[in-house]
């Protein structure tokens, strides 16, 4: 594949992969320093740094992108950045950056780690031997000694799957019925 060129319906379809490799759940409490969308290994994800990736890469994309995605996608962008590599198809920020470079100007760090995962995990899924179901295992394996942390806000990390349960924003209990 030449310099990661992809198609409007293969970027689409790209957006839809995330879903469908990391099979979002539903649910969730927890806790995570200020201004912290998330803590992983003490590696600090930021409110700011979500929103601003969250605004690129729908633009990249040319749709909306949920927020609780690319939360996903920052979580464990290292670790499938190394499962891509030691597959051997890795993707470099290098050719994240040119991928980008027609849409979004000025990608973040934040941004080009979120394209990076996602490039990682279809060029993963789509390297012949290797299925959806063997990767997201392989990811559940690896997050499962990670720490963690989800600003409520944004829901609860769920190691199992892996994905980020949302958040329960209804705080009135129906009452029983007799």
């Amino acid at each position: 594949m030449s310099r990661m060129h992809l198609t409007r319906t293969r970027r689409r379809a790209a957006a839809v992969a995330l879903t469908a490799v990391l099979g979002m759940g539903l649910s969730g409490c927890g806790s995570a320093s200020a201004g912290s969308a998330a803590v992983v290994d003490g590696r600090r994800i930021s409110v700011s740094d979500l929103q601003t990736a969250t605004q690129q890469v729908g633009v990249y994309a040319q749709q909306e992108v949920a927020q609780a995605n690319v939360l996903m996608l920052l979580i464990v962008a290292p670790t499938v950045a190394s499962m891509a590599s030691a597959r051997g198809v890795g993707v470099s920020d290098d050719d994240v950056r040119v991928e980008l470079a027609s849409t979004v100007k000025d990608p973040s760090p934040s941004t080009i780690a979120v394209v990076r995962a996602n490039a990682a995990l279809q060029r993963m899924t789509s390297a012949g031997d290797t299925d959806v179901m063997q990767v997201r295992d392989e990811l559940v394996k690896r997050m499962a000694s990670s720490e963690v942390t989800v600003n409520p806000r944004y829901g609860t990390f769920d190691k199992t799957k892996p994905a980020i349960d949302p958040a329960q924003t209804n705080w009135l209990v129906a009452p029983a019925t007799r």
